[in-house]
C-alpha cells in the first residue's frame, strides 16, 4: 500500500513539473533573466552644470533595455574629477514630477574623495523622467555638479534651473 501511494506521488510530481516547464519554455518573456544586463545603451549627454574643475564622463551604460526607459535596470560606467570639494556622493536619478517617493539602491551611489576615479553605479528608473548623474555634498544637501543622459525624447538638453546657481 505504501509502495503504491509513493508511486502515485511520484507520478502526480513528474505530471506537475512536465506540465509547467514546456508552458515556461514557450513563454519567453517567463525564461527572461530581470538582472540581465546586456544590451549596449547608445545614450548621449544633455543639460550639463560642472563647477570648479569638476567633471563627470560616462564611459558606457549596458542596461535590460539597449534605451533609457522606465522599469529598466542599467549599469553605467564612467570617469570622474572632484575638485570643489574634498568628498561628496555621486549618484543616479531621475528628475521627474512624478509626486511618489520611490527607493533608493545603494549601488546607486557612491562616495568619492578629492581627485580622478573610476565609477560603476548600477541604476533603475522607477519612472518617466530625465535621468542624470550628481555629486551631492558628502554630508547631504543639493547637488553641486549634474550631467544630464538618455535616449530618444527623454534627454534633457538643457536644464534652465541651472543657469542662474551660484558655484
Amino acid at each position: 500500500m505504501k509502495s503504491l501511494a509513493l508511486t502515485v506521488l511520484f507520478c502526480v510530481a513528474v505530471i506537475v513539473c512536465f506540465g509547467i516547464v514546456p508552458t515556461r519554455a514557450a513563454n519567453p518573456v517567463a525564461n527572461r533573466d530581470v538582472n540581465d544586463i546586456s544590451h549596449f545603451v547608445k545614450f548621449e549627454t544633455g543639460g550639463t552644470w560642472l563647477r570648479d574643475g569638476d567633471k563627470i564622463t560616462i564611459d558606457e551604460i549596458h542596461g535590460t533595455s539597449d534605451k533609457i526607459e522606465t522599469g529598466q535596470l542599467y549599469e553605467i560606467k564612467g570617469t570622474y574629477t572632484l575638485k570643489s570639494h574634498d568628498n561628496a556622493t555621486l549618484c543616479a536619478y531621475t528628475t521627474s514630477n512624478d509626486p511618489r517617493h520611490f527607493p533608493d539602491m545603494k549601488p546607486q551611489s557612491m562616495k568619492v574623495t578629492k581627485g580622478d576615479g573610476h565609477f560603476t553605479i548600477y541604476f533603475y528608473t522607477w519612472c518617466d523622467g530625465n535621468a542624470h548623474l550628481s555629486f551631492y555634498p558628502a554630508n547631504g544637501g543639493e547637488s553641486f555638479a549634474s550631467v544630464y543622459f538618455g535616449t530618444g525624447d527623454n534627454v534633457l538638453k538643457h536644464a534652465g534651473w541651472l543657469d542662474d546657481r551660484k558655484p
